[in-house]
Formats: C-alpha cells, structure tokens, sequence
C-alpha cells in the first residue's frame, strides 16, 4: 500500500531558519515550505480528487504564504500556518 507522510517525519525548522527566510530569503522559504510539500499535495488530491488540481493548490498556498510571510507568528508551526 500507499505510504503517507507523517506530520512527525518533516524535521522543524530551527528558529534561525524560520528568520532567514521570513526575512526574505526565497531559497531558505523554499526549503521550510518545501519540507510539506507532499504532505499538503495528499490533503489536497483527498479534497479535490485531481492531482493536478491538487498541484495547482499546493503552488497557489506556497505563493500566498511567500506574499503573507509577515503575518507567520514566531513559535508557530509551519505545517499549521501552511
């Protein structure tokens, strides 16, 4: 069977991380984000059914988390905010 991915499994980004790339570090908001990217595509094929739909989805999340960056809370879990 399928193996999904476990919120456990994704390592949490140190805190310098999560500065460096609210600060504006695309590549460094890319890896954290990133770091969900299966995840997030699974919760969406479950809700749409398509898988291309669900990546359409997956980018358009990671495009308004880069546009709203200011608004992640320091301490907050990225998988959450996402």
């Amino acid at each position: 069977g399928r193996r999904l991915v476990s919120p456990r499994s994704v390592a949490t980004p140190t805190d310098s991380e999560v500065a460096v790339a609210l600060g504006g570090d695309e590549g460094a908001f890319a890896a954290i984000v990133g770091r969900h990217r299966r995840e997030l595509h699974v919760h969406c094929y479950r809700m749409l059914g398509s898988y291309h739909e669900a990546e359409d989805t997956v980018q358009e999340t990671f495009l308004r988390a880069w546009r709203r960056r200011d608004r992640f809370t320091r301490g907050a879990l990225v998988r959450a905010w996402l």
